[in-house]
This record gives C-alpha cells, structure tokens and sequence, in this order.
C-alpha cells in the first residue's frame, strides 16, 4: 500500500481526525478542518468548524460549515487568518502562507 492510499483509507475511515484530537488533547468540537475531496465530509461532521475550499465539489461545499477561496485563490490562507488568527482576510496572501500551500500540495501530490 502506497503512503497516500494509507492516508486515503485513513481519512475515508473517520480515523485520523479522533486520534489526532485524543494525541493533541484537543477536543473534537474545538477543532477547525480545512480540506476538498469527497471523502472529508465525514471529518467535517465531526469537527467544530469545518470549511470547504472553493474548488471543492457541491457535495463538500454542502457538507462544511463555511466555503473559502479556491486554491488559487488563497482560500486557505485567508481561512487561516479569518478563523485562526481572528483577522480579515488579506487581499494577497503572504509569502509563507503561499509556500505552505505549495508545499502541501506537493506533498500530496508524490507517488
């Protein structure tokens, strides 16, 4: 099994999001979830504020309590800085939030 099937399976299962909160000590109610696919949904249900990104299907955007920007549109960043770090969101995204973003992706991306 390759490193993103053991993730997907993780995710699609509703695993990673309790054991994550149970390792941290957080409560699942006090947690924010940032994500797209069709499988997030699930972890939405059980998060405190789950929020789609724009380029998500209809199906999450449904599924989350608030729809951000598109990837392109630093969707990701400007929820960070509205739901995280209580500002609005800036009109360009700073230089760390958009190598973060990259870096994410690539992540993911990686056979």
């Amino acid at each position: 099994m390759t490193r993103e099937a053991g993730v997907e399976e993780l995710m699609a299962s509703n695993g990673a999001l309790p054991e994550m909160a149970k390792l941290l000590a957080i409560p699942l109610d006090e947690i924010l979830v940032i994500d797209d696919g069709d499988n997030d949904i699930a972890m939405f249900e059980r998060s405190g504020l789950s929020i789609s990104m724009g380029n998500a299907s209809p199906e999450v955007w449904r599924g989350a309590d608030v729809v951000t920007g598109s990837n392109v549109e630093y969707g990701f960043a400007n929820a960070v800085e509205r739901f995280i770090l209580g500002v609005e969101p800036a009109r360009v995204a700073s230089k760390i939030s958009l190598i973060l973003t990259i870096f994410l992706e690539e992540q993911w991306a990686r056979p």
